[in-house]
């Protein structure tokens, strides 16, 4: 099987098991990873941004959502989250 074919099965079962365990950092973390590798970075913002906005920050995910954005040439939405995640962290 090819390495894309294999790449895009992966994503497609982390898919599927995000789904019944969306709390599960980890496997947020994996997914990112594997979208990253696949050049997908709308899909790691998306992804990251969705989990920042449900459940709050840590500075991984921060870290790694704002990267994503540079990648697609939106710094200014990472100046957003990054401004948001400063004002929750001072509150």
């Amino acid at each position: 099987m090819p390495s894309d074919e294999r790449s895009q099965k992966r994503i497609e079962d982390l898919e599927r098991r995000l789904k019944s365990r969306s709390a599960d950092r980890d496997l947020v973390l994996q997914l990112a990873d594997l979208y990253a590798a696949a050049g997908r970075h709308q899909q790691v913002a998306a992804l990251l941004e969705g989990r920042i906005l449900a459940d709050g920050a840590d500075w991984e995910i921060l870290g790694r959502c704002c990267e994503a954005f540079r990648l697609l040439a939106q710094p200014g939405r990472a100046l957003e989250l990054l401004e948001a995640h400063a004002a929750e962290s001072t509150d």
